[in-house]
């Protein structure tokens, strides 16, 4: 009977390590398509709905400077209307005016008008002779303002501009936040399901083993140096054995259903996971080097410094909205008056023009002051969350380098250990065979082995995900994305 446990328990711990290899005929059938991580993500990210939505907002965005450029297009101005008035003496008029103008703001600040206006007046009696009735008055005059102050260099269109590229960049920079949370989960995802396949393997492995102790057993039985029972202890855990292959199995389809969701694949759709390429491109990693780039690559530091460019236009302007007001107006036209005097008629065209100065002086700037005070505060807080979110990479980019290397060494001794368990249990078995070691030790030594590998195998997609961490941190997914977009334009 101690027998019996003892090879109960070796058919359990041989069967675990052998359950991969019966999987991957069962749970992935040959000709699926195989992924790599960089071919996971690139295919995820082309269909994640939240990547479009944000793809949405950035062309929205782009409407925002066409809304600020037409500030520099022509404005067409027209107003008229009749009247009826007394003069001084008494006298009613009967009047009909209307005009039309045209009006552009320059990229320079000034202001170009062009107006024309016509007047027809017409009197109920004449009071003196000279003065035409009906009178009909038609001018064309063209103004130029120069804002010598507030408005100089035209402030207000450059920060209109201004706003826009920056809101499109953020936008931008909004869409690269969404897509690392979703490579960040693709990542966990992908490894989650390489540890399963790994584990599959190495439980295939032990299947096989455990079905060739039946068959050992049941030799040994036929020739009388086994009893019946140990067979039926064998049995009993074979059906265990490939109970838990069935849970790990709803394990890995549980996951497959999350790629799927993310590939937008068939709900019965299954795949392959390519690990061929996954330990490559493992140098050595400078420290100082590594922790630049993971800091020039965060979305966050980036926009928090168009932030800050948008607050500087923002101060330019409020700067200028607190000076006063002086502005020089030039203006240049020509006038026709045409009417009747008594049995003679007139016809006089002019030149006309004008210079001016126009100020104005708001007493109270308190309204001015106080918003660029604010702004000054909004600048001083971005320039503290860019340094402090600088700082929190560091540490943590370094944190991961000192994982990266602990799991480097780990791997090592795990890879050791491994070798060494299976040199163990290759020896002990020989001995077993040769009546020199009893079952008990085997089934503890190729217990030990099948640890190793488990470890082994785990430690090395451990390793394997931490550098893809690190990618991720250096933006090298999101720059492969981009360099992928480039070429399909």
């Amino acid at each position: 009977m101690k027998n019996l446990g003892l090879v109960r328990s070796f058919v359990c711990v041989v069967f675990y390590t052998a359950y991969s290899i019966t999987v991957s005929a069962e749970a992935l059938p040959v000709g699926n398509q195989a992924y790599t991580l960089d071919k996971f993500i690139h295919e995820s990210i082309n269909k994640y709905s939240e990547i479009r939505l944000a793809d949405l907002n950035i062309n929205r965005l782009a409407y925002e400077m066409g809304k600020a450029e037409s500030q520099l297009g022509w404005i067409l101005t027209s107003q008229g209307g009749y009247s009826r008035d007394a003069s001084i003496y008494g006298l009613q008029s009967d009047t009909v005016d209307f005009s039309v103008g045209l009006q552009k703001l320059l990229e320079s600040g000034n202001t170009l008008s062009i107006t024309g206006r016509y007047a027809r007046t017409k009197t109920e009696q004449v009071l003196f002779g000279f003065a035409p009735n009906p009178s009909n008055i038609a001018n064309l005059e063209i103004n130029y303002r120069i804002p010598l102050l507030e408005g100089e260099t035209n402030p207000g269109y450059l920060h209109a501009v201004r706003k826009a590229t920056i809101e499109k960049k953020i936008s931008a920079l909004e869409k690269k936040q969404v897509k690392e949370k979703l490579i960040l989960k693709l990542i966990d995802v992908f490894f989650a399901v390489v540890t399963i396949d790994s584990r599959l393997v190495t439980a295939g492995k032990s299947l096989e083993r455990a079905k060739k102790l039946h068959l050992y057993i049941k030799k040994n039985i036929n020739l009388g140096l086994l009893e019946q029972g140990e067979i039926l202890q064998v049995d009993s855990q074979i059906y265990t054995l490939k109970l838990e292959q069935q849970k790990i199995t709803d394990l890995r389809e549980k996951q497959v259903a999350l790629i799927n969701r993310f590939l937008e694949k068939e709900l019965v759709s299954t795949f392959i996971i390519d690990t061929d390429n996954i330990y490559k491109n493992k140098h050595n990693l400078n420290v100082h080097k590594t922790i630049a780039v993971v800091i020039e690559n965060n979305y966050e530091i980036e926009k928090l410094k168009v932030q800050k460019e948008l607050i500087d236009s923002a101060l330019n302007l409020s700067r200028n909205r607190e000076k006063d007001k002086l502005d020089v107006v030039l203006s240049l036209g020509v006038q026709n008056r045409r009417g009747d005097i008594g049995n003679n008629s007139i016809n006089d065209t002019d030149t006309t023009g004008m210079v001016k100065i126009e100020y104005r002086n708001a007493l109270d700037k308190r309204a001015f002051s106080s918003e660029r005070l604010q702004l000054q505060i909004d600048k001083k807080s971005n320039n503290e969350r860019m340094v402090s979110i600088a700082e929190d990479l560091k540490y943590e980019t370094f944190d991961l380098l000192k994982q990266i290397e602990r799991s480097k060494e780990i791997v090592k001794i795990t890879e050791s250990r491994y070798l060494n368990e299976t040199k163990k249990y290759r020896d002990i078995l020989k001995r077993f065979r040769a009546g020199r070691s009893t079952t008990n030790t085997v089934i503890q030594f190729d217990n030990d082995r099948i640890r190793a590998e488990l470890d082994s195998e785990t430690e090395k997609y451990e390793l394997a995900k931490r550098f893809s961490l690190l990618k991720l941190k250096q933006g090298f997914f999101l720059k492969q994305e981009k360099s992928y977009e480039n070429t399909i334009k």
